[in-house]
């Protein structure tokens, strides 16, 4: 019999948040860069316990559009974790270091001075091209293409590509109500997949404001070479976006999850179950002239 002690189910539920750790725009060629801020504040009951997980996530992204191909470039990446009070991640990636801070301790390296495997992942990983993406005139997807290295590997299968979709959905000019296909990572290979709908709120000064909602979901998946199961995933979203016609691309949003879902072994009764909420805020970041 598989024991799940609640330390190491909060250990797998923060590394499932780091990555929960997003481009439409018109022709020519220009770069748009971005800010995404993920919170997540969940509580999970396992063996008659309750405990709060807390997890900060930064995500700064670019995409380099030239008329309909956007092509993925992360700039950086930030997590912080918190189990029932106490620091348990403190985590800074970039194309220049990796830093980290523990009990107080800050420890930085250098990409110059990292070892192989480490300095692969992070030249792999930050500014360089991830995958090259082409949409069609309303800005939906209509291919992708992987143009990463091996070093990109483990952050792209955590869902980076899909989190950088998130807050880019199609921008439909001449409708006031329509849906899209969306999905968002839950890290360790699990996405909550489904269709949100975007509805223009009338008026609007410095931009088309549109009201987001809809239900993702995901019956099931599995940790990575561990015996925890995934399950009865519920993401409940609400939330609005705003999209700058003259310049032709989304450039801020706020959207609120209210998330569950179960931990098992494999397809027996839930040893743990999780509720919270995900706040993520997005953000364009302009260069300064």
């Amino acid at each position: 019999m598989i024991r799940f002690e609640p330390q190491s189910v909060a250990s797998a539920l923060l590394v499932t948040l780091f990555v929960n750790v997003f481009a439409c725009a018109g022709e020519g060629e220009a770069n748009h860069s971005f800010r995404v801020t993920i919170a997540s504040r969940l509580t999970v009951e396992a063996m008659g316990k309750s405990q709060l997980i807390e997890a900060d996530t930064d995500f700064n992204y670019t995409w380099k559009q030239r008329e309909r191909e956007r092509t993925l470039i992360v700039d950086l990446i930030a997590v912080k974790g918190v189990f029932d009070g106490k620091e348990t991640m403190n985590t800074t990636m970039s194309r220049a270091k990796l830093v980290t801070l523990e009990g107080g301790q800050k420890r930085e390296i250098l990409f110059e001075d990292a070892p192989e495997p480490l300095k692969a992942m992070l030249r792999d990983t930050f500014q360089s091209p991830i995958c090259k993406i082409k949409v069609d005139e309303r800005g939906r997807e209509i291919k992708r293409e992987i143009v990463s290295n091996a070093g990109a590997k483990d952050l792209q299968k955590q869902g980076i590509i899909e989190n950088a979709r998130m807050f880019h959905p199609p921008y439909m000019s001449d409708k006031d109500e329509w849906s899209a296909v969306t999905e968002i990572s839950m890290g360790n290979g699990g996405f909550a997949k489904g269709q949100l709908a975007y509805k223009k709120v009338p008026g609007g000064k410095n931009g088309q404001k549109v009201i987001v909602s809809g239900t993702l979901t995901n019956e099931g998946f599995d940790f990575p070479d561990q015996p925890i199961r995934i399950r009865k995933v519920k993401y409940i979203v609400r939330g609005e976006q705003t999209f700058d016609a003259t310049r032709g691309h989304w450039t801020s949003g706020k959207l609120k999850i209210e998330a569950s879902f179960e931990m098992a072994s494999g397809e027996k009764q839930p040893v743990a179950t999780a509720k919270g909420t995900i706040l993520l805020t997005h953000q364009e970041l302009l260069v300064k002239k």
